[in-house]
């Protein structure tokens, strides 16, 4: 790194703040979190969720907060929200509504019921998590698709969903719930389904299409201005917490949600199953199915966007505290053992294989230039015939001949030919012992000792997406890769490129 900063800035003219620069680990302290690479969570530092449990504690009673106030207690819980699943920013919704207006730090304004059970909810949700979550979600699953519809008119109000796992719902809106803008309706839609499926998506992610631009917005932003909508979206943070899955909203025009429509309507029944059927959207094996109380009437409890029931099974739920400090220092310890076990799990049944191929080659009197050939009777692990098998075997020096008897081995000679077996190592309990709880561990580490960690775990040669492709797919495969830049970013890479890369490219 220090060679390439020297580059820079010599080539190039870019320099680095180096007093900022950390060595390389698996663990690093950054922005206020302990990231962890290995099981791809984030943790609030110790001394900052005692600091912030503190402040919730004390504002969830305060009734009057000053500007300077809210506005430390906004950027802590915004740092807190980078530990918790997506959604989680409809809590500062209240916060950021009640600065407004307010131009001077020591000005002062009441505090509101819900902005102080905003702050005690977020204090028991860090209380349970203890300041650590996911950045990666690359360990869930993709669920089924789900498509959900809502219509309000003076006749008819009504909604419903469907899920290309085959089930399927829907209901009619009781009086009171009918008088509901039509952004709440689909937004209780949505809270339905989930309510309804959330236990069968564990450990995944939903893509959920929503026609209604107002609330899939808001879903996608995790809060709304709106206090009906904030009030859906801590639902939805909430069933997220308590059946382990992720919601990804996406928007749908109203034309092909052809599917999802007809149950929201009266008697729409029939022209559902007619153009499920003809979509084809439910997937094999499964079967469209109805949900035992699909055409019922349905009210709606606009008190809490959470029970007491919610709540235990949150704390069901909870984890015990990492001391990522103390992780930090052990792990480059880990990192060195295990690289050193992943040599001595190539070097000795190289050895042992050099050894093999000298024995017979000894007895048999053959040449000893072909390439590398395993003897039979030697064993060796996974690591080392993946490593191996790339490998070109260049012989040791062969014992010299007996001239006087038979043809055999020096080394066996020389103890009156019989071979000596030996019953073991010294220190092998212990190298097993060590291997086996290195191996426990379960994590995955930097290649040591001068051998690749692609040679030595993956028994594949390694191939190009270019190789061997036709002619006529080279345009759309050069669309595909420069997908993940923007048309306007790819325009500035390819300035760069022509403007500073290509000089440097030519004084080299």
């Amino acid at each position: 790194m220090a060679k390439f900063q020297d580059w820079a800035e010599t080539v190039c003219g870019v320099k680095f703040k180096r007093i900022k620069d950390k060595p390389a680990s698996q663990v690093q302290l950054f922005l206020g979190l302990w990231w962890d690479s290995f099981s791809g969570t984030r943790t609030l530092e110790e001394r900052k969720l005692i600091q912030y449990m503190d402040m919730l504690l004390e504002f969830s009673t305060r009734k009057t907060l000053t500007l300077l106030e809210r506005q430390q207690a906004a950027g802590r819980l915004r740092r807190a929200i980078m530990s918790m699943p997506p959604g989680a920013g409809c809590l500062l919704a209240n916060i950021f509504a009640l600065m407004v207006g307010l131009t001077v730090a020591w000005q002062k304004r009441r505090t509101t019921r819900k902005e102080r059970q905003d702050y005690r909810y977020f204090y028991d949700i860090l209380s349970l998590n203890l300041g650590r979550g996911y950045f990666r979600t690359d360990h869930f699953k993709e669920g089924p698709t789900v498509y959900s519809d809502a219509s309000r008119s003076k006749k008819y109000t009504g909604g419903g969903w469907c899920s290309s796992a085959g089930p399927y719902d829907w209901w009619r809106y009781g009086a009171a719930a009918a008088k509901k803008p039509i952004d709440f309706l689909e937004g209780d839609t949505v809270v339905q389904c989930v309510e309804s499926q959330g236990p069968s998506w564990r450990q995944k992610w939903i893509p959920f299409g929503v026609d209604n631009q107002s609330f899939e917005k808001s879903a996608e932003k995790s809060w709304s201005r709106a206090e009906r909508l904030n009030l859906l979206l801590k639902r939805l943070f909430v069933l997220q917490i308590k059946f382990d899955c992720l919601i990804r909203f996406f928007w749908l025009a109203s034309e092909d949600n052809s599917m999802a429509d007809p149950l929201s309507r009266e008697n729409g029944l029939d022209a559902f199953l007619v153009e499920v059927q003809r979509r084809a959207f439910v997937v094999p094996p499964a079967v469209l199915q109805g949900m035992p109380d699909a055409g019922r009437v349905r009210t709606l409890d606009m008190s809490a966007p959470f029970s007491a029931a919610d709540m235990a099974a949150i704390v069901a739920l909870s984890r015990t505290r990492v001391d990522m400090a103390e992780l930090s220092r052990q792990l480059p310890a880990i990192v060195c053992i295990q690289s050193r076990i992943r040599g001595w799990l190539v070097r000795y049944p190289l050895r042992a294989c050099r050894l093999a191929w000298a024995n017979t080659c000894a007895i048999r009197e053959q040449e000893h230039d072909d390439g590398f050939e395993p003897f039979r009777m030697c064993t060796y692990g996974p690591l080392a015939r993946a490593y191996l098998r790339n490998l070109a075997f260049v012989p040791e020096k062969i014992p010299e001949k007996n001239p006087s008897g038979p043809k055999i081995p020096g080394f066996i000679a020389a103890r009156g030919g019989h071979k000596t077996v030996r019953r073991g190592r010294r220190g092998s309990g212990l190298k097993a012992a060590v291997f086996a709880s290195m191996l426990g561990c379960g994590m995955t580490m930097p290649a040591r000792d001068g051998y690749s960690a692609q040679q030595a775990s993956v028994p594949y040669p390694r191939a190009i997406l270019y190789d061997g492709l036709p002619a006529q797919y080279l345009p759309l495969m050069d669309e595909l890769m420069g997908n993940r830049l923007a048309v306007k970013s790819m325009g500035k890479v390819d300035i760069a490129f022509e403007k500073y890369w290509k000089p440097v490219t030519m004084i080299s």
